[in-house]
């Protein structure tokens, strides 16, 4: 964990540096956050958006350009928490021994970095670290039930 990948993206005539990572302290937590609030509340006009229990154990993935987040990601590993899935379905066939599992959601992403390959490339760091975890199973929380 910690590893930083460079994609280069070319957005118009101008290139720039797309850096994907795993949000290291507090600061950056809370900036991938805001944006997360800013994409899902004040873009598409979502209620639900709170911080719950699991901010505290989520791991945050975010791409990063000129020093700025444009991009973010919660993933959630299982724990005595359990998963904010299990409100609305039973994982437990998904739970066992050989199984590590985690939960995928809030996947966000400032309008004008969208289509240009920013969530694409972000998901192949998400599998690299995925992989790097041990996570084998992954849940995605899409929203349906806000």
């Amino acid at each position: 964990m910690g590893k930083g990948y460079i994609f280069y993206l070319l957005l118009g005539h101008y290139p720039m540096d797309v850096i994907y990572k795993i949000a290291e302290n507090n600061a950056e937590k809370d900036a991938a956050k805001n944006l997360i609030e800013q994409v899902f509340i004040q873009e598409l006009g979502y209620t639900k958006m709170l911080s719950d229990k699991f901010d505290s154990i989520a791991i945050f993935l975010v791409a990063t350009c000129n020093g700025h987040i444009i991009a973010a990601l919660r993933l959630i590993p299982d724990s005595e928490l359990e998963l904010s899935l299990d409100n609305h379905i039973d994982l437990t066939g998904l739970r066992n021994e050989s199984i590590k599992l985690a939960e995928l959601s809030r996947l966000a992403c400032l309008q004008d970095f969208r289509n240009n390959h920013v969530a694409i490339n972000g998901l192949r760091f998400l599998m690299i670290n995925l992989f790097d975890m041990g996570i084998s199973h992954v849940v995605i929380d899409s929203f349906l039930h806000s």
